[in-house]
């Protein structure tokens, strides 16, 4: 039991810390924006064009790797959307019973229905070697 404790105690630690690097990330993605669209107005403005896909794909790959990696500190953190008028009014063991149920019947099964759909367009990916 205790090398359970620990390897959770270890998740948990390592969940903090790419969340709180990942909010670094959320800040140079916000930067690029802000670099896209001033240079894309400018672009129009000058008759130049100084903007490049690589910012706007660089955009959208920390968009990706801040959405993926931050879920689980989202989660720990209770920061993800309720809709839910019971949930905040209950007690602690009904909201741990809640969030356990929610997890294994609508997570996880989510979760490997996606994995389970993208496969195939990863392994064509893969054969092609497909970059953007």
């Amino acid at each position: 039991m205790q090398n359970l404790l620990r390897l959770s105690r270890l998740i948990d630690n390592l969940n903090e810390q790419v969340g709180r690097s990942l909010s670094w990330l959320v800040l140079l993605m916000v930067l690029i924006g802000v670099y896209n669209a001033v240079t894309r107005k400018l672009s129009q403005t000058i008759g130049m064009d100084l903007s490049s896909n690589m910012y706007i794909e660089a955009q959208w790959y920390m968009f990706s790797i801040i959405f993926l990696w931050g879920g689980a500190y989202t989660l720990k953190h209770g920061g993800h959307v309720r809709v839910d008028i019971l949930y905040s009014r209950a007690r602690l063991r009904i909201k741990a019973w809640i969030d356990i149920l929610g997890t294994l019947l609508f997570l996880m099964p989510l979760s490997l229905l996606i994995i389970w759909v993208s496969l195939p367009y990863a392994g064509d990916s893969c054969k092609s070697v497909a970059t953007s």
